[in-house]
Formats: C-alpha cells, sequence, structure tokens
C-alpha cells in the first residue's frame, strides 16, 4: 500500500517479456498495472492517437499507453527491445523490428506522457549480449528509480528466473500437445509475431475460430524452433522474428501432421520480404498437393 504504480503496455513484447518486468518491478517495491487486455476501446484509442501509417500492432500499441494514462500510473516502463535472445551460435543477429526499437519514444510523443507528468522508463535491452548486459541495464534502471544495486541484482535474477520458468512451461507444453497427437489428425500452426500470435482481438481470434472448424490449433512457440538450424539456407537473416518463422516451417514442413496459418498485416516491412522466404523454406507447392 502506497507504492508506487508503475505502468506496463501490454502491446508489442509484452508476451514474450512481461514475467522478468513483473517480477524485477515488484521486487524493487513497486506495483505492477498492466494495460487491459486489447479490446474495442483500446484499438481505437490506439487507432486516435497513431501518427502516420504503420502496421496495425504497432497503432494498438499506442492505446495500451493512452490505457495507462487512464488508469493515472506513476511511471510506465516500457524497454526498447533491440534484440532477441540467440541460442544458434551460427546466426549472427537476431534483431527486432524496427518499430519495436522505436516503440517507446514515438508512441510517447503521440500521447504525451512526459507532458502528462507521468515518468517514462525505456531502457535499452539487448538480449542477444546475455544477462551480464541486462543484469548492468537493469541495475542501472533501478539506480535511475532509488533502489540499490544489490537489491536490484536480486530482482533481476529472480525476474529472470521467472521469465526462464515461464519459458519451460510453454516448451513443456508443446512436447505434450506434440506427442499426444494422432498420426492422423491434422493440427494447423499459428505463425506470427509475439504481439499477433498472442493478443487474440489483434490476431482477431484466429486459434478460437480454428478450433472451432474443429482443427486443433497450435501457436509457432510450442514448436521446438531451436531444435533446427536454418543457418545452412538463411545464414544472413537478421530479424528474430523471421527465424523464428523460418524455423517453424522447417518443422512444419518436415511433420505430415501440420499445416500452417500464418498471420500478418498490411505495413509490415520485414514480412513483406519474410513470408516469401516462408513460402520457400516450407516449400509452398509441396504442401498444397499434400492438402
Amino acid at each position: 500500500e502506497g507504492a508506487q504504480r508503475v505502468g506496463i503496455p501490454r502491446g508489442l513484447m509484452f508476451s514474450e517479456c512481461f514475467p522478468l518486468y513483473k517480477v524485477f518491478l515488484t521486487k524493487l517495491g513497486f506495483e505492477v498495472v498492466a494495460s487491459d487486455p486489447t479490446n474495442k476501446r483500446i484499438i481505437e484509442m490506439g487507432l486516435d492517437t497513431a501518427i502516420g501509417e504503420p502496421c496495425f500492432p504497432f497503432k494498438v500499441a499506442h492505446g495500451h499507453y493512452m490505457d495507462l494514462i487512464e488508469k493515472k500510473v506513476d511511471m510506465i516502463f516500457a524497454p526498447a527491445v533491440l534484440s532477441g535472445e540467440q541460442p544458434n551460435s551460427n546466426l549472427r543477429q537476431s534483431q527486432t523490428c524496427p518499430y519495436l526499437q522505436a516503440a517507446p519514444e514515438v508512441i510517447s510523443s503521440c500521447v504525451g506522457v512526459t507532458e502528462r507528468g507521468i515518468r517514462h522508463i525505456t531502457p535499452r535491452l539487448y538480449f542477444k549480449r546475455g544477462s551480464r548486459h541486462l543484469k548492468r541495464t537493469f541495475i542501472r534502471v533501478a539506480k535511475e528509480l532509488g533502489k540499490p544495486a544489490g537489491l536490484a541484482g536480486e530482482a533481476f535474477e529472480e525476474g529472470m528466473a521467472a521469465l526462464r520458468a515461464f519459458q519451460r512451461r510453454v516448451e513443456e507444453r508443446g512436447s505434450q500437445v506434440l506427442a499426444e497427437l494422432p498420426e492422423d489428425q491434422m493440427a494447423f500452426v499459428i505463425i506470427g509475431r509475439p504481439y499477433t500470435l498472442w493478443d487474440s482481438a489483434v490476431n482477431m481470434d484466429i486459434g478460437k475460430k480454428t478450433q472451432d472448424l474443429g482443427i486443433l490449433a497450435i501457436p509457432q512457440d510450442f514448436l521446438p524452433l531451436e531444435s533446427v538450424d536454418i543457418s545452412d539456407h538463411w545464414p544472413n537473416a537478421y530479424s528474430r522474428q523471421i527465424q523464428k518463422k523460418l524455423m517453424a516451417a522447417q518443422l512444419v514442413r518436415e511433420d505430415p501432421r501440420l499445416r500452417a496459418v500464418v498471420v500478418t498485416y498490411f505495413a509490415c516491412g520485414p514480412d513483406s520480404f519474410g513470408n516469401p522466404f516462408f513460402k520457400d523454406e516450407i516449400g509452398e507447392a509441396e504442401r498444397a498437393g499434400r492438402l
């Protein structure tokens, strides 16, 4: 009671990083407030405040900022994730979308975060650089917030443990689903970026629509993506989201039970070339013949 309220927007990289953010900030003594799940009101606020014509998920992210402003949080914690983790040493890069990298500044300027008296915390995170970089960055954030380095180090370690536990649960559930899928049953793998894959409003509830057809829907991240090495065919793929898409394509191609449903949006520059790569990797003509 009485703790400062730190808002975290539910859009963009929220689904991949929230366990780390929440545990870290809670351990430091803050009250964590996530924006509401995407709904019509949030979408409309995003469309009203976004400038230009970026992709739909990026517009929606503006609405999540507005929702936190309406919740009267004391500050907004919105790291810019510039690179994802890269377990494959054969792949040199793991960059995120340019919009993601610029999102905190772009969205803040559109909705007027600091002009409303709300503090805006936007560290730069390079997950590819590993735990030492991340820990230094989070400790620096804690110091800016008036918290001691020792407590910050503990909070970061607990946050990373929570993130790893979440990732293990996803992996274990995916392994279970694939192991229990009968050889004669077809399943649709839903392919997409995290901010489309895990947001039912943004993806138009594609998982439920698939299930309503009597077909099992499996999120892309439930597949053992890191079990395949795409570097032989795609050594210069620098986008982490496209790398994951290509890994999923190879797994779908090799498993006769699986088909792919790709969720994408107009104005997504990386997908404009990533989707043709996906078609090449999955062997579109061959898969169509098997349908």
